[in-house]
């Protein structure tokens, strides 16, 4: 959903955990662990605001599954907010943030340059919240991960350092084109993926994968 079709119930506090969250990997997930124990404990509502910089961006994976991934592990609601360029992060946030008005929001350190990130620390006082930073989670070689490091690996086609940092297998999405065509060299069926053209691809070469075409694996 848009920040524009919310309807806050007053009744409810909500605790905000805000972030990209390009790829839902392991240290996200440490950032919703802690802003959910904290909501329970206070009783509240957990509601992650989606910071969307579209498309031309490369990404891990489109908004839309970012928000079906983080509904899976735990939040309540997510919610995306436009932001097309670092210094706008406090008005492209600041109307779904007003009508939220969290109790306490918990940031994703990475996605934020320092300058943007002081203004949004400041202005989210401003509403009466507290600000906290989520931890993060080593990946191997006992460096933090990110959607950088997620990606780096992706581009060197290192799809097991890939899934140990996002915590489930590596996903890609696309529409199938309707011809079906058999390889010259191999002579097996193959199928050709249109993906988004600003969605990171692994480095060329040959992959096992599983692939769910229809209602056909």
């Amino acid at each position: 959903m848009r920040p524009t079709d919310h309807i806050v119930s007053r009744t409810t506090e909500a605790v905000v955990v805000l972030s990209e969250f390009d790829g839902v990997h392991r240290s996200h997930a440490a950032l919703v662990g802690a802003a959910l124990q904290h909501a329970r404990s206070l009783g509240a509502t957990l509601v992650a605001v989606v910071a969307d910089r579209g498309e031309g961006v490369p990404r891990i994976m489109h908004v839309n599954r970012r928000c079906e991934l983080l509904l899976s592990i735990g939040v309540s609601s997510a919610f995306v907010a436009p932001l097309p360029h670092p210094v706008a992060v406090q008005d492209a946030l600041g109307p779904t943030l007003e009508r939220l008005r969290p109790v306490a929001v918990f940031l994703d350190a990475a996605s934020w340059p320092s300058q943007p990130r002081n203004r949004l620390s400041q202005y989210l006082r401003g509403l009466g919240s507290v600000v906290r930073d989520g931890p993060t989670t080593a990946g191997p070689g006992f460096a933090p991960i990110d959607t950088a490091a997620v990606i780096g690996s992706l581009d060197r086609g290192d799809i097991r350092t890939a899934e140990a940092m996002l915590g489930r297998p590596y996903e890609l999405s696309g529409a199938v084109a309707a011809r079906v065509l058999v390889s010259r060299s191999t002579r097996f069926q193959t199928e050709q993926l249109a993906t988004a053209s600003d969605v990171v691809l692994p480095k060329r070469g040959v992959y096992i994968a599983r692939a769910l075409i229809g209602r056909r694996w």
